[in-house]
C-alpha cells in the first residue's frame, strides 16, 4: 500500500478531519450540562455547612426546611443535567458511528484493493471510539477542568486544606502517568497481537472447509491459541498496573480526605474554622480528586480510543475519496488499451508492459497466454480494479479512472475467475443490492444467461439466502449466477475471466446463446480464456507472453503458431 502520507499544509481536510472538527461542535452541549453538573455538585458540601454553622447554632427548623428545600431542588436538577449528559454523549456517539461507517467501509475496501488487510479491522477501530464516546469513561475528562472550581472553594475554605488537596491532586497525577507509562508499550503490543489473532481467527472461519477437508482443525486453534496466549500476557500486565495504580488512586483519596477532617478539627480547634466547613472542605477535597482518580480507570480506554482514532485518520489520508465526478456520455464505444503497463508494488519487474489493442462492440474479443503471464490482471485493469502504472485504458475516449463508479457500475459488468458473493438473496447479489432494482431487469438477466432455469431449481428460487461468499453454491451455479450479475443491467461492456472453467456442455450452449445476443445487441465482450472453442469463436485474440501482448487473428491459419496451447488463467 506504500508508505502513508503525511497531510501537507493547505491540503483538503480528509472525511476523518472532518468528523472529528464536527463531533467537536456537537460536544458543546456536553461540555455546558458538565459545568451545570459540576456546579450543582456543590449542593452537597454547601448544604453541609449551613447546617452545621447556621442550622445548629440557630436552631430554627424553618431554615433547615427551606435549605433543605433548594437542596433537593438543585439536587433533582443535578440528576436531569446528568441524565442529559450522558444521553447526549450516547447521541454524540451514533452520530460519530453513522457518519462514519460508511466512510470507513468504503476507505477500507479502497485499501483492501491496494493491498492493505482485507478484513473489518478500521470498522472494530470505530467500534472502540464509538464505545469510549457514548460509555461513561469520557466523563472524567469533562469533569477535570471543573475541578479547578473545587479548589478554589476548598481555599477559600482554609488555605490549609486548599494545599493538601493541591498535592493530593498532584500525587494523583503522577501515579497515573507513571501507571501510563508503565503499561503502555504493553497495551501498544496488546492490540497489535489483538489484530494478527483476529486477523488468523477470521481467516481459518472463511477456510473452514480446507481446514476440515486436510485435518488441519486442531492445528489451527493451537495456531490461534498461540498469538492468543500472548495477547493475554499482554492484557495481563497491562490489567495488573491498572488495578495497582486504581488501588493506590482509592488509598491516596481516603487517606487525604480523612486528613482533611484531622486538619479541619484541628482549625476548628484552633478556630480558625467552623464545624462546618471542616466537613464542608472534606466533601469538596473528595470532589476536586474524583476526576483524576476516575480518569486512571478511564485513561486505558482513552489510550485505545485515542490510538483507534490515529488508525482511522491515517486510513482517511491514505485513502482518499473519489471527487465527484461528472457523468460522461454512455453512446456506443470501444475499449482501448494504449501502452497499457503494470507492475506490482515495489517491484521493478513489469508484469504487463506496453499492451495495446481496441476491443470493438459487436465484435468478441479474447484474451490467451500462458499461467502467470498477466490475464487476470488486465481484466482487473479493464474493469476499473486495478489501475494501469503505465498508459491508460479508455472507454469512450475517456479514462476508466475519470468515469463515476456508480455510471461505470452501469456501463461495464465484470465476472471475475472465481466471482465473490455476498450474505444474502440470489436477487440481491444478481441485482447487486440495488435499492431501486426491478424483478424484470433481474429475470432479464437471469435468462439471457442461462440462469434463470437453474435458479428456479434452488430451494427459494430467486429468494434463496447463498451466504457468504456463495458458500451455498456450486462451482458451476456460482459461475452462472454471476455472469447474470454481471450482465445486470445491460451494461455496454462485459469483461469475462474463464467464464466456461465450470460449466457443463449444455452451460456452455447457453452461454455461447448469450455471447452471440450480446455481440448482435453491439456490446464489446472480451474474454480471458483457455477454451478452444471460445478462442476459436474470437474475432481478435490477445496473446500475452513474457509481459507483452500481439493482436492476432484466430481465425487465420497462418497465425496460429504464434501461440501455443491456452493454458489455465493464472495472474
Amino acid at each position: 500500500m506504500g508508505q502513508p502520507r503525511t497531510k501537507q499544509p493547505g491540503k483538503t481536510e480528509t472525511w476523518a478531519d472532518n468528523i472529528i472538527k464536527d463531533a467537536r461542535k456537537g460536544a458543546l452541549p456536553v461540555m455546558l450540562l458538565s459545568g451545570g453538573v459540576n456546579l450543582l455538585l456543590l449542593t452537597t458540601p454547601l448544604y453541609m455547612l449551613q447546617v452545621y454553622d447556621r442550622v445548629l447554632t440557630s436552631q430554627s427548623s424553618a431554615t433547615l426546611f427551606w435549605i433543605s428545600v433548594i437542596a433537593f431542588g438543585a439536587l433533582a436538577a443535578l440528576g436531569v443535567f446528568d441524565a442529559l449528559r450522558m444521553k447526549a454523549l450516547a447521541e454524540l456517539s451514533q452520530w460519530v458511528a453513522g457518519r462514519a461507517a460508511p466512510k470507513v467501509l468504503d476507505a477500507s475496501m479502497k485499501a483492501s484493493l491496494r493491498g492493505g488487510p482485507q478484513n473489518a479491522r478500521h470498522l472494530r477501530d470505530l467500534g472502540l471510539v464509538q464505545t469510549f464516546l457514548g460509555g461513561g469513561s469520557l466523563v472524567p475528562f469533562f469533569d477535570a477542568p471543573w475541578a479547578i472550581l473545587f479548589v478554589i472553594a476548598v481555599f477559600m475554605l482554609h488555605p490549609v486544606i486548599g494545599w493538601l488537596t493541591l498535592i493530593g491532586g498532584i500525587v494523583l497525577f503522577l501515579i497515573a502517568f507513571f501507571a501510563d507509562r508503565a503499561s503502555r508499550k504493553a497495551a501498544e503490543d496488546s492490540r497489535r497481537e489483538e489484530i494478527d489473532a483476529m486477523v488468523a481467527a477470521e481467516g481459518f472461519i472463511q477456510g473452514a472447509d480446507y481446514l476440515e477437508s486436510a485435518g488441519m482443525r486442531t492445528a489451527a486453534v493451537e495456531r490461534y491459541m498461540d498469538s492468543h496466549s500472548k495477547l493475554r500476557e499482554r492484557q495481563l500486565v497491562t490489567s495488573s498496573v491498572t488495578s495497582t495504580a486504581t488501588g493506590m488512586s482509592k488509598f491516596v483519596r481516603l487517606v487525604l480526605q480523612i486528613g482533611a477532617l484531622g486538619l479541619g478539627a484541628l482549625l476548628v480547634l484552633d478556630n480558625q474554622m467552623s464545624p462546618g466547613g471542616m466537613i464542608a472542605g472534606s466533601i469538596l477535597l473528595g470532589r476536586a480528586l474524583a476526576p483524576v482518580e476516575q480518569s486512571i480507570n478511564a485513561w486505558r480506554q482513552f489510550k485505545l480510543a485515542s490510538d483507534a482514532m490515529k488508525s482511522l485518520r491515517t486510513l482517511a489520508e491514505v485513502s482518499d475519496e473519489d471527487a465527484e465526478r461528472t457523468q460522461l456520455p454512455e453512446g456506443e464505444a470501444s475499449m482501448v488499451a494504449k501502452g497499457a503497463g503494470y507492475y506490482y508494488p515495489n517491484t521493478r519487474q513489469p508484469l504487463l508492459h506496453n499492451i495495446n489493442f481496441e476491443a470493438k462492440p459487436g465484435r468478441l474479443f479474447g484474451i490467451v497466454g500462458p499461467s502467470g503471464t498477466g490475464k487476470t490482471t488486465l481484466c482487473r485493469l479493464l474493469t476499473g480494479v486495478e489501475t494501469a502504472t503505465t498508459g491508460t485504458i479508455r472507454l469512450n475516449d475517456a479514462d476508466v479512472r475519470h468515469y463515476d463508479r456508480d455510471q461505470w457500475g452501469r456501463l461495464v459488468g465484470y465476472l471475475p475467475q472465481s466471482p465473490t458473493f455476498y450474505d444474502g438473496t440470489i436477487w440481491q447479489n444478481i441485482s447487486r443490492f440495488r435499492s431501486d432494482a426491478k424483478d424484470e431487469d433481474v429475470i432479464a438477466a437471469a435468462e439471457a444467461t442461462g440462469a434463470h432455469d437453474l435458479i428456479l431449481q434452488l430451494p427459494d428460487a430467486y429468494q434463496t439466502v447463498i451466504g457468504p461468499r456463495g458458500s451455498r453454491l456450486s462451482g458451476g451455479q456460482a459461475q452462472v449466477v454471476g455472469l447474470a450479475r454481471a450482465t445486470f443491467g445491460a451494461p455496454r461492456v462485459i469483461v469475462m475471466d474463464e467464464p466456461t472453467a465450470h460449466l457443463d456442455d449444455k452451460s456452455k450452449q447457453a452461454f455461447g446463446q448469450f455471447v452471440k445476443r450480446a455481440l448482435n445487441a453491439n456490446r464489446v465482450i472480451i474474454i480471458a480464456t483457455h477454451d478452444r472453442m471460445v478462442f476459436d469463436a474470437c474475432d481478435e485474440v490477445l496473446v500475452l507472453r513474457n509481459g507483452s501482448g500481439k493482436v492476432i487473428n484466430p481465425k487465420d491459419q497462418a497465425q496460429k503458431n504464434l501461440t501455443a496451447e491456452p493454458e489455465t488463467s493464472g495472474a
